[in-house]
């Protein structure tokens, strides 16, 4: 297993490159020397962060001669794409957006539509898809409106979300809640979120969180991916971008985030943000907490759109925390018990007949089971091959 700070210590050079592209300095040729570019690319596309590195990366004289002229040639593609994508999002979600006003529906911007604007360069934050959030008894007619468009949709099983694509490249994924039932306090914080909002000067029909309001739902986004399968580096650097923006009411927020029951996640989130990202001297790590060591090993780990080995350990704990090692025998029983047995909230969405029927229940393991046999054979042999990765070792399996 290799160690926190062989891990932490591998993405150095990320940490220094993403503080340069975010503070708008110069990278210092002297601490690239020796940087291994293959494999900072590799990682940094892992962790959706390629466009911010490139960015940092281009504005360094004489770069080829670091990097040679094929790695400059990829850091010009990385950047020109991001923007390309960038501009080509923020024009398609005004025309999606003017065309819901005009049919009188309410909808609302979330996620990197609105975060890639508090970016030091435009596409410096990549983009795959557009979120927009409708309330549900518009859904019907804001798919016709993105099927105008060209778009052709798609209902998510067991999702709160439909996704409308529209080749080669555009995606919007249409919500009709922030959270579905799966992820209950979120799901119960949000269940009012309109409350929370205020109209746009310029449309009536755009609602808005307010500054606050929409920090405390980027966080709670972010840590109900770091409690599923992990978050990457992108969700500190909007942390350290978001809060370089606004001069926020620490007390609301802070008030908001304990009764979400994260705050101690979003403490140690901003911390890592700053510490990792602020503007430094040095090339150097600073120093870090055990809790920060922690959580930040499962987002180095767990990339962008994290990672089915990271669900396996979170399956096993309570918080991040306290794990973050590798999956041991208790972590694969408690998998394969939450597999067969799920919560009630999951079946609520996947099997509604067996939560309104608490009697069949002890039934639904043998539908899972076939189902797993016969209609999700790939993603059960992947299941498979991670959970034989067991911890040998006896004094860290069963404590």
């Amino acid at each position: 297993m290799e160690s926190i700070i062989s891990i932490i210590d591998r993405f150095n050079p990320i940490f220094y490159i993403l503080r340069c592209a975010l503070n708008n300095t110069k990278p210092d040729k002297s601490a690239l020397e020796g940087v291994n570019f293959d494999e900072l690319r590799t990682l940094c596309r892992f962790h959706g962060v390629n466009a911010m590195a490139a960015t940092a990366l281009l504005s360094v004289d004489g770069i080829e001669e670091i990097i040679g002229a094929d790695g400059k040639k990829q850091c010009h593609y990385s950047k020109s794409r991001s923007i390309g994508r960038y501009l080509t999002y923020k024009d398609e979600t005004q025309l999606v957006c003017e065309a819901l006003a005009k049919r009188e529906i309410h909808y609302t911007k979330l996620k990197g539509i609105v975060l890639g604007d508090y970016y030091a360069q435009i596409g410096m934050r990549e983009m795959s898809d557009v979120d927009l959030l409708i309330d549900s008894d518009k859904i019907k007619q804001a798919g016709e409106v993105m099927r105008s468009f060209g778009y052709e949709g798609t209902a998510l099983e067991l999702s709160n979300h439909d996704v409308f694509q529209k080749p080669p490249m555009l995606c919007f994924e249409i919500h009709d809640e922030l959270f579905t039932k799966y992820h209950r306090k979120y799901y119960d914080y949000y269940i009012n979120c309109r409350e929370k909002m205020i109209p746009a000067p310029d449309d009536p029909y755009e609602l808005r969180f307010t500054d606050e309001d929409f920090y405390i739902y980027m966080l709670a986004h972010s840590v109900k991916h770091l409690y599923d399968s992990g978050v990457g580096l992108r969700a500190l650097t909007d942390i350290y971008v978001y809060l370089n923006s606004f001069e926020l009411d620490r007390g609301y927020v802070d008030r908001e985030l304990e009764a979400l029951g994260i705050l101690k996640e979003e403490q140690v989130m901003r911390s890592l943000a700053f510490k990792l990202l602020s503007p430094s001297q040095s090339a150097e790590l600073p120093s870090l907490t055990d809790s920060e060591e922690k959580v930040l090993t499962v987002i180095l780990e767990s990339g962008a759109n994290g990672t089915l080995e990271q669900s396996i350990k979170n399956r096993s704990t309570e918080s991040v925390f306290s794990d973050s090692g590798e999956i041991s025998a208790k972590s694969k029983r408690a998998y394969i018990k939450s597999r067969l047995f799920p919560k009630p909230e999951a079946y609520e969405i996947a099997h509604p007949f067996f939560y309104r029927h608490k009697a069949a229940r002890p039934f639904l393991v043998f539908v899972r089971i076939g189902e797993a046999l016969f209609k999700k054979k790939d993603g059960l042999k992947t299941e498979i091959k991670m959970l034989s990765k067991v911890q040998t070792d006896k004094s860290k399996t069963d404590k």
